[in-house]
């Protein structure tokens, strides 16, 4: 009889500088980070202890699934699909559900602000917290977001606007493993492209984001993240995706041969065709873009997000 077969594991394309650390060694450095509890009081040992003990929780739960490291384990646990698995790992520890949960976002803090484990755009779009942003903006380059937090005041944001607009920065420093600092108009603009896919919409705070980055010189780009979008160049995926090109029977084989060629020259040109795509049949990777459509397709107008 053959084998059953092995499911595979999913692959993590982000790992932490401590993906392969073991327990010991992990539980062993988060003491070391500029938020944790001041030990010289009773409290603070006491409120230290319980985040080593909910960090050591989501670890060895981690280590039921498979994977070379606590990333891989991570993804193979799809611990981004939703937060419901922090209920799962705090069951039985402490006297109430509020208690157990606690816990287990203590510990989960810790392993994000050390980058042990990088979250995906859908978990930090869905886990309410306040306290993770705050302590992450002491703990990620403190004085530029100084620095953020006055390019703000100096724009006449008001607190809210700001703060969605920082917790914006943080998210995406999770999310790529890097400092504020280190963020590419790149990292942006895929963060913008995942709102726009998930959810028809900019993720909140981006576009602020993105100024406040230009004022603090991390970004060197010129405009907003609105005009660069406006200007930017699309792949002929995104183009398809974004424009709703729907195709008939006759012409779905020569849509799926464009949406995979190379990039057209502009995306101007594609905005001011008729409305329909204009996709002949043996267009290949160095085609260019013809100037009238078949019949047998159509484009609807293009799919905006918010703003914000």
């Amino acid at each position: 009889m053959a084998a059953a077969s092995v499911p595979t594991v999913p692959s993590a394309a982000r790992a932490g500088p401590f993906d392969r650390a073991d327990v010991a060694t992990i539980l062993a450095l988060l003491p070391q980070l500029a938020t944790w509890p001041e030990l010289s009081t009773r409290r603070g040992r006491s409120k230290a202890m319980e985040r080593l003990r909910g960090a050591g929780q989501i670890l060895g739960w981690l280590l039921t699934h498979r994977g070379e490291g606590w990333q891989e384990r991570r993804v193979a646990a799809e611990a981004d699909a939703s937060s419901e698995w922090i209920g799962f790992v705090a069951a039985g520890y402490g006297q109430t559900e509020a208690i157990r949960r606690a816990l287990v976002t203590d510990g989960l803090a810790g392993l994000l602000l050390k980058r042990v484990l990088l979250p995906g755009h859908g978990f930090l779009q869905n886990y309410r917290t306040s306290g993770l942003y705050r302590f992450a903006k002491q703990e990620f380059d403190a004085e530029l977001f100084e620095r953020v937090g006055e390019a703000g005041r100096d724009r006449g944001m008001i607190a809210s606007q700001l703060s969605t607009a920082e917790n914006c920065l943080v998210k995406m420093v999770f999310q790529t493993g890097r400092d504020p600092a280190e963020l590419t108009a790149e990292d942006l603009l895929a963060y913008h492209e995942w709102g726009r896919r998930t959810a028809d919409a900019a993720p909140l705070g981006l576009h602020a984001a993105w100024d406040l980055l230009r004022d603090v010189g991390v970004l060197s780009h010129g405009q907003s993240l609105h005009r660069t979008l406006a200007r930017g160049q699309l792949s002929p995926a995104a183009m398809v995706d974004r424009y709703d090109i729907q195709c008939g029977p006759s012409a779905r084989s020569s849509c799926a041969t464009w949406k995979n060629a190379a990039p057209p020259s502009t995306t101007a040109r594609f905005q001011a065709a008729p409305a329909s795509c204009w996709v002949p049949s043996g267009l290949t990777s160095k085609s260019t873009i013809p100037a009238s459509p078949p019949s047998t397709c159509r484009r609807t107008s293009p799919r905006h997000g918010n703003s914000e």
